[in-house]
């Protein structure tokens, strides 16, 4: 179908007599050239997204289906499909818009052979909950940092419209293949988890997981970020975000979660939590950086790839009563390392803490030098 320009004219998407016009004529007839409808290009210019046009139609092509057509194909209700992919984290707002292709398909037939064969189905929508929101993580991180690095140094430089979608599709096409890429990452991280929850479920006597849970706070972070424009604020962050998940997972830890200018962290070991907790605190030091932290050691539960628990809160309760440079930890770990020689553990009192009926006993972290 040839190109409509009297309708982009009109719809103010193409200027004939603008000093760019034929810049902008080579992005259109791009878009026509990898099958982008005049209405689509129109629909994007209207919505402010006219450089996404590219992006979106190779992520939704023109093979696209409906979730009825999908659900059809498939042989599966159409109830139980919007159920799945809202449970992935992806709505369904429209049901005549065609946003799936034979990938949906092949993805709907693999989880009712797979997956749904061997467990519960409340079992695996908590499982497809968490990855959907670890993938809508990583889209997020893809399109935020291809817009805020590579588009920003293209428009800088002086980049064309043409130029600018043609990096668009390119960093779209290789988001889409990371899933393939990362499955030889996931294995590895299954092996992990499946050697860190046995050790922390033998360590509980079969009840529950026993494991060190680790806090680190950043005294000043947020006083700090105040004073910072955007670009600072993110390479800040990034810094600090690095740093953490570097020291931790070389320390044979596993980084939860960052909270701000908090990280928190989990080891099955005591000994490798004391360690993580050591060079974390250390190494922020030598950069200027004040922290503090808590540790404890416990019995907890796990749920979507979280942990719950005594021991969880009152680490995280435990950060607020260190001072700078400090690292307070429970009688638990304590006992459980006794005279291990790397580390010392000097009695810092009994703390009112919030959420805990009677004071607790804490000690200091101490690592010997040598």
């Amino acid at each position: 179908m040839a190109i409509d320009w009297p309708a982009l004219e009109q719809a103010g998407v193409y200027d004939p007599t603008s000093p760019l016009a034929h810049e902008r004529r080579e992005l259109i007839e791009y878009f026509h050239e990898i099958g982008a409808s005049t209405g689509s290009i129109v629909s994007a210019h209207e919505s402010g997204l006219l450089l996404s046009v590219a992006s979106h139609h190779l992520s939704t092509p023109a093979e696209a289906f409906t979730i009825d057509e999908l659900a059809a194909r498939a042989s599966f209700p159409v109830r139980v499909v919007e159920d799945l992919y809202a449970v992935l984290g992806v709505p369904i707002l429209d049901r005549t818009e065609a946003l799936f292709i034979q990938a949906d398909v092949d993805f709907l037939v693999q989880i009712a052979d797979g997956p749904a064969s061997i467990f519960e189905v409340s079992e695996l929508a908590e499982m497809l909950r968490v990855f959907g929101e670890s993938l809508a993580r990583m889209s997020d991180v893809a399109v935020s940092t291809f817009m805020s690095g590579v588009e920003r140094r293209l428009t800088e430089t002086g980049a064309t419209e043409l130029e600018l979608a043609q990096a668009g599709v390119a960093a779209n096409e290789q988001a889409l293949r990371i899933p393939d890429v990362l499955g030889a990452v996931l294995r590895h991280h299954f092996r992990a988890s499946l050697k860190r929850l046995t050790d922390a479920s033998i360590a509980a006597g079969g009840d529950g997981f026993r494991v060190a849970i680790g806090f680190i706070d950043v005294v000043g972070f947020t006083t700090l970020s105040a004073t910072l424009d955007a670009d600072e604020l993110g390479e800040l962050v990034a810094k600090f975000e690095n740093r953490t998940s570097d020291i931790v997972t070389r320390c044979g830890g596993q980084v939860m979660k960052h909270l701000g200018d908090e990280v928190m962290f989990l080891a099955v070991d005591p000994l490798t939590a004391c360690r993580i907790a050591c060079e974390l605190v250390d190494d922020f030091a030598q950069h200027g950086i004040e922290p503090h932290g808590g540790l404890t050691l416990g019995d907890a539960v796990t749920r979507r790839g979280d942990y719950y628990g005594p021991a969880v809160n009152l680490a995280a309760r435990l950060v607020n009563h260190a001072v700078t440079g400090e690292v307070l930890v429970n009688r638990e770990l304590v006992d459980a390392i006794g005279e291990d020689g790397e580390f010392a553990f000097a009695p810092a009192g009994r703390r009112t803490v919030r959420g805990f009926a009677e004071p607790v006993t804490v000690f200091s972290l101490e690592r010997h030098a040598g």
